[in-house]
């Protein structure tokens, strides 16, 4: 979810922006057939909802609050809403959906508001629905660099602290996606990635007994600069 203005204060036009957001080899991983009814919260100018399209999803809405992007999205001969809030689309839309994205939009949000916007979400959603979400990773190289490149950043995420708002908001199972990076790679790419990671990682363990610093053990290890996840509706 942008903020009204935030493509243009970012430097990106619609060109760019869907050069970057074409959807990787993991989203295309846990898509359920294209039979379902699919909403995209912050679709900015309409990457993802153009893939879909291609792929053969025909129940497809959009949801931003930014009026330039969801003008292109229009443009684009796609179904998209300007709102100006999620809790008031959730309490007005009167519809449901079996599957709802959302890319980079929780950092957006003020942490009081993150749990009951998903919260609201989930109330559209039908049950069985699953609800995939990415968000910048703390846990990476450039989890500080994240924080503050986007200056409409409130917060970025831990796998710890994902999996809390998801489970606070009421879905009652959340899966990690992809956490080594290896979606889409050729099976000696996965294996060199994966290798590389494991001595990174051996890196990363031997500085914290060094230093006496630990992580929360219940949390899982990302490794790449996102956090992808799929929590599920009761």
């Amino acid at each position: 979810m942008s903020m009204p203005g935030y493509f243009t204060l970012r430097r990106m036009d619609s060109t760019v922006y869907r050069q970057r957001t074409i959807p990787p080899a993991w989203l295309e991983d846990v898509l359920p057939g294209p039979g379902g009814r699919v909403l995209e919260v912050g679709c900015g100018m309409g990457g993802v909802l153009c893939f879909l399209r291609d792929k053969g999803y025909r129940n497809l809405l959009g949801v931003d609050v930014d009026r330039d992007a969801v003008n292109c999205c229009l443009e684009a001969g796609l179904k998209v809403n300007l709102i100006s809030s999620i809790e008031e689309f959730a309490a007005t839309s009167g519809e449901c959906f079996d599957l709802v994205l959302m890319f980079h939009v929780l950092e957006h949000l003020e942490k009081k508001d993150i749990i009951p916007t998903l919260a609201a979400i989930r109330s559209i959603m039908s049950h069985g629905g699953r609800i995939v979400v990415s968000v910048p990773n703390a846990q990476s190289p450039t989890g500080s660099y994240w924080a503050y490149e986007d200056f409409t950043h409130s917060t970025i995420f831990t796998s710890g602290s994902l999996y809390h708002v998801l489970k606070g908001a009421g879905f009652n199972q959340v899966n990690f996606v992809d956490p080594f990076g290896l979606a889409g790679l050729s099976p000696f790419k996965k294996i060199l990635r994966r290798s590389l990671i494991t001595l990174y990682d051996w890196n990363r363990t031997l500085i914290n007994r060094l230093t006496g610093s630990s992580w929360h053990e219940p949390s899982p290890r990302i490794y790449t600069f996102e956090i992808k996840a799929i929590a599920f509706n009761p």
